[in-house]
């Protein structure tokens, strides 16, 4: 005797349910040979329930959706990739066409991030189990620039020039 799953069951009777009220299953066809490999040609059909592990194991296998997965990654393991000290001063915010951007709390940690770009690479792609990330391109604070209020000059003269 075959021991029938409660899926099966349930399968069965959602299937007896279904042709019951009129529903005509989809026919299987058999695939066809165009001179490559059979096993690319003969697909499950779409309709029938897959196992959760090879839907998951597709959707993973993605390029763009692991890219997508990896910087939340990056954000959570930050602090193994850099050490306790550099990871309090700077953080992974974005992933673009293989170049992590991380944004630094001063010019002094955005330099010393910077000097180390390829060892970091590495290690992150050590880290994560894949290569997609090629480059770090690291950015300080943002100066603060005047150029409103009441002693601005329109034009190239302004707070800068000395020599008029």
């Amino acid at each position: 005797m075959v021991a029938v799953s409660a899926g099966t069951r349930t399968l069965d009777r959602v299937r007896r349910e279904a042709s019951r009220n009129g529903y005509q299953r989809e026919q299987l066809t058999a695939p066809t040979f165009t001179g490559m490999n059979t096993d690319r040609n003969s697909k499950k059909n779409s309709r029938e329930p897959q196992p959760l592990a090879e839907i998951l194991g597709s959707f993973y296998a993605n390029k763009s959706v692991a890219k997508q997965l990896l910087l939340p990654q990056l954000i959570e393991n930050w602090e193994l990739v850099v050490g306790a000290v550099v990871a309090e001063h700077t953080k992974p915010k974005m992933l673009v066409d293989d170049v992590l951007q991380v944004s630094a709390d001063s010019t002094v940690w955005a330099a010393q991030l910077s000097a180390l770009g390829q060892i970091l690479v590495n290690k992150i792609n050590v880290i994560t189990g894949s290569s997609a990330v090629r480059r770090i391109q690291v950015s300080g604070p943002k100066a603060n620039v005047p150029n409103y209020g009441p002693r601005t000059v329109k034009g190239r003269v302004g707070y800068r020039d000395t020599f008029g």
